[in-house]
């Protein structure tokens, strides 16, 4: 009999379907936006590399986002597991890096560091809307000093020319932002009150973890 033999095979068949909807499930929840580029070795490029002596991150004012309630964030230890899709928190008001930013003017130039951070987090993106820089603007987007990679440069309108876009997963509990510009007199004020770009929203995803077992009738 080829009983056994045509049990296996569907068995086979049906375990790469349901992969394959996972798949499909993820790809739906994670935020959505164009591909942002990625562009390798670039750290020497950055303001903070540039002018070390102007720009420090170390003390630069962080923008904190809250846990989630009821929800922790991702544990960033490699028995975690695999990352999920996490929550997604709007910035009120959003995020200039004009007004927000620690601002230093090296040379002929305008540069703004702008640091947000979810305690706990695994990994970090941020949304950026109204994205508008000037002739000759960089943004430059990484996790902190020496971790991870570093995203970019953006300029224009962004990756896709459509003035937003979601940045892709830096490494860590935060995202470091670094805009320049040239610094040009009687400049024309920009849109939304002359900011290159807004933050507004962040995603972070969360690690998989076991569902903690809570005595009957608790949350």
């Amino acid at each position: 009999m080829r009983v056994f033999p045509c049990v296996c095979l569907a068995l086979t068949i049906a375990v790469s379907q349901v992969q394959v909807l996972r798949a499909a499930i993820a790809a739906a929840l994670e935020p959505q936006g164009p591909p942002a580029k990625q562009t390798s070795g670039v750290r020497g490029e950055l303001p903070s590399q540039r002018w070390p002596d102007l720009i420090d991150l170390t003390s630069t004012r962080v923008y904190q986002v809250g846990r989630p309630a009821g929800r922790p964030l991702g544990d960033r230890t490699p028995t975690s597991g695999p990352l999920r899709i996490g929550p997604v928190r709007p910035l009120s008001p959003p995020l200039n890096p004009l007004t927000d930013g620690r601002v230093s003017r090296p040379e002929a130039h305008t540069v703004s560091v702008l640091i947000v951070a979810a305690e706990g987090s695994a990994r970090l993106r941020v949304h950026l809307e109204r994205v508008q820089m000037p002739a000759g603007a960089r943004l430059y987007i990484h996790g902190g000093v020496d971790r991870g990679e570093v995203f970019g440069p953006y300029a224009d309108s962004g990756p896709s020319g459509s003035q937003e876009f979601w940045s892709p997963p830096v490494e860590g509990d935060r995202a470091v932002l670094e805009y320049i510009e040239h610094r040009v007199s009687g400049a024309a004020e920009r849109p939304s009150r002359g900011a290159p770009f807004i933050v507004t929203e962040v995603a972070h995803p969360l690690a998989a973890q076991r569902r903690p077992v809570h005595p009957e009738g608790t949350p």
